[in-house]
C-alpha cells in the first residue's frame, strides 16, 4: 500500500491558496485576451505557455522562485520552435526527442528545479510536433508561448510581491547563462571529470541505467506516434516521459495518477461537451476554474 500513498495522502500544511489563484489568473488573462482579440487559438497557445510557467514558483533554482519561471519561459519557447519545425513525419523528431530525453534524465539525477525545466521543455517539443509549419508560423507559435510565459511571470511576481526580486534574479540568470556559454578553457576541461559528482542522488550506474531506460522508452513511443500519424498521438511519448522516474515506486504512482486523471478528465470533458455549447468563452472559463486545482 505504501507504493500508492502519494495518490491519497495530501500535505495540507504546504497548501497556500494565493499561489494557485495568482497562477490561474495568468492563464485566464491569456485565454480571454485571445478571445477578445478575435484569435482564440493564439490565446490558447499563449495560455499554454502561461500554464506551464505558472508551476515554476513551486521549484527552486539558486534559492529563487522566479529563476525557474524565467528558465522555463526560454526553454519551452525554444523547444516549441524546434518541435514545430521538426513535425512528426520524419526522423528529425526522433533525434530531437532523444536528445531531450537524455538532457532530462541527466538533470533529474542532478537538480529537481533544473529537471522540471527539462521536463517542460521536452513536453513542449512533443506537443508542438503535432502542428508542423514553416519557420515563420513556428516563430509566431514560439513567440506566443513566450508571451504567455512572460504574462505569467509578471502577474506572479506582482501577486506574490516578488517584483523587487525580479531584477536581481534576472541578472543572476543572465550571468549564469553567459558563464555557461563562455566558460574558460580550464573549466571546459574539468567538465567531464566533474560529471560523476553532478549526480548525488544516484550512483553513476543507476543514473546511467535510468538515462538509457528513458531514452529507449521515448524513442520507442515517439516512433509509434510518428508511424500512426495521428495528430494527438504526442500523448504517447509525453505520458511516457512524465511518468518515468528513477525509482520504480515513483513511476508506478505517477502512471496510476496519470491513468486516473486522464479517465476523470475525459469523463468531465464529455459532460461539458454534452451539456454546454463548446464556445471559446465557455472553454476558457472552465479552464480558468480547473487551473487552480492543477496548481
Amino acid at each position: 500500500p505504501h507504493y500508492f500513498a502519494d495518490l491519497y495522502r495530501f500535505d495540507w500544511s504546504a497548501f497556500r491558496f494565493r499561489l494557485p489563484l495568482v497562477s490561474a489568473a495568468g492563464v485566464a488573462v491569456c485565454l480571454f485576451a485571445g478571445i477578445l482579440a478575435g484569435h482564440p487559438g493564439a490565446g490558447l497557445v499563449a495560455g499554454g505557455g502561461a500554464f506551464t510557467v505558472g508551476f515554476g514558483p513551486n521549484q527552486r533554482i539558486a534559492d529563487s522562485r522566479l529563476i525557474p519561471m524565467m528558465a522555463a519561459l526560454l526553454a519551452t519557447s525554444a523547444a516549441t520552435l524546434a518541435g514545430t519545425v521538426a513535425g512528426h513525419k520524419d526522423y528529425s523528431l526522433l533525434i530531437a526527442a532523444g536528445l531531450m530525453a537524455i538532457v532530462y534524465a541527466i538533470l533529474t539525477t542532478r537538480h529537481s528545479g533544473l529537471a522540471w525545466v527539462g521536463q517542460q521543455s521536452a513536453v513542449a517539443l512533443l506537443v508542438a510536433s503535432a502542428f508542423p509549419t514553416a519557420i515563420r508560423p513556428a516563430l509566431i507559435r514560439a513567440g506566443l508561448v513566450a508571451a504567455g510565459g512572460l504574462v505569467q511571470l509578471i502577474i506572479t511576481s506582482a501577486g506574490l510581491r516578488l517584483i523587487p526580486d525580479l531584477h536581481r534574479d534576472f541578472l543572476t540568470m543572465a550571468n549564469g547563462l553567459l558563464n555557461s556559454v563562455l566558460p574558460d578553457d580550464r573549466s571546459v576541461m574539468g567538465m567531464p571529470r566533474a560529471l560523476p559528482q553532478a549526480m548525488p542522488a544516484l550512483t553513476p550506474n543507476q543514473a546511467t541505467v535510468y538515462a538509457l531506460r528513458l531514452l529507449v522508452t521515448i524513442l520507442l513511443t515517439t516512433e509509434v506516434y510518428r508511424r500512426i500519424g495521428v495528430q494527438s498521438g504526442y500523448w504517447i511519448p509525453m505520458t511516457a516521459l512524465l511518468v518515468q522516474k528513477p525509482a520504480w515506486s515513483e513511476s508506478l504512482t505517477r502512471a496510476s495518477a496519470r491513468v486516473l486523471g486522464t479517465l476523470a478528465g475525459a469523463w468531465l470533458g464529455s459532460l461539458f461537451s454534452a451539456h454546454l455549447a463548446p464556445l471559446p468563452a465557455y472553454l476558457a472559463a472552465i479552464t480558468a476554474c480547473f487551473a487552480p486545482l492543477a496548481y
